[in-house]
């Protein structure tokens, strides 16, 4: 058990370092480039940040365990809304913007409830993958063009190298990815078995906290700053990439089997606490840190049931 550990840490590490690096290193090209920050911002930060769930989901896929991708997927998403929303309202209440959840909030509600409309019968395949790629395109297309764009001037973030050290930045960056996510898909389903739990449970657990890294690193330093847009839109822009970019892409490399058991409940459960979360910014534009202790209250009874036998309940 202590080298499943050990071995789950590491591919934390390694994918949390590596999405790091390359998202720095590509806005670094696109800075060179001369590329849009708002086009860079929709695209390759949304996509940074979702890199972990993604290679999780793919190595999932050829080591045959759906359980610990599409749970990585499900729970990183209910993670982000009651772990990482929770935790910095905590620290910080949060005033959120009605142009944002109107636009934005919608548009995670509404590819929370395609993807669980998706996932009804029990395989995401490439046509209903190519359905989600699309709807998200669509959505950045219309945050574009609505936004404008700007000049990439104000990139932040870029790396002070040679175009040669870059290059290999980005090779090495991959790699890390890669590796990671073998060591933690290899270390959760070891760590599994060990337990006598199923892979979903883990999935949606342990694996999804951990991917789910990069997203509270960013919300806390943004509570410490204020920078409350930045924290609401991180949430939102990640859940939706997560839902119909990750399993959208991966599931153009091998159809993606949907366990029975986040069928019957965490799908649902993601879909509640979609809404629960919206609803609770809108009230009073505020989430406040009652609201947010109810919501780690219930994110903490959500991890125990995974857990625990059915019969105790």
């Amino acid at each position: 058990m202590i080298i499943d550990l050990v071995m789950i840490g590491l591919g934390l590490v390694a994918l949390t370092v590596g999405a790091d690096y390359l998202v720095r290193a590509v806005v670094t090209v696109a800075d060179r480039l001369n590329v849009s920050t708002l086009l860079v911002s929709l695209t390759v930060v949304a996509l940074g940040t979702s890199l972990p769930e993604f290679f999780v989901v793919v190595g999932s896929l050829f080591k045959d365990a759906p359980g610990i991708g599409m749970g990585n997927i499900v729970g990183s998403n209910i993670a982000n809304l009651l772990l990482v929303l929770g935790v910095a309202a905590v620290i910080r209440p949060i005033a959120t913007s009605h142009a944002m959840l109107r636009r934005d909030g919608l548009a995670m509600l509404a590819g929370t409830l395609v993807f669980v409309a998706g996932s009804s019968t029990g395989v995401i395949g490439p046509a209903t993958g190519l359905v989600f790629v699309g709807l998200l395109v669509a959505y950045f297309a219309h945050c574009f063009f609505k936004d404008g764009g700007v000049d990439a001037d104000g990139i932040e973030d870029v790396l002070p190298m040679s175009n040669a050290v870059l290059a290999l930045t980005l090779l090495a960056a991959l790699a890390a990815l890669l590796i990671g996510s073998e060591l933690l898909v290899n270390g959760a389903l070891s760590l599994a078995r060990s337990l006598g739990v199923s892979e979903t449970a883990i999935g949606l657990t342990l694996v999804a906290v951990g991917t789910s890294l990069p997203e509270l690193a960013t919300t806390l330093a943004a509570a410490r700053r204020r920078q409350f847009d930045v924290i609401v839109g991180n949430v939102l822009g990640s859940n939706l990439f997560n839902l119909l970019g990750v399993v959208g892409v991966a599931s153009l490399i091998a159809p993606i089997a949907v366990p029975v058991e986040i069928l019957e409940l965490d799908l649902w459960l993601m879909a509640l606490a979609s809404l629960t979360a919206l609803v609770l910014l809108r009230t009073g534009w505020t989430l406040d840190r009652r609201e947010a202790t109810a919501m780690l209250a219930v994110y903490g009874v959500y991890v125990v049931f995974q857990f625990a036998p059915m019969t105790m309940f």
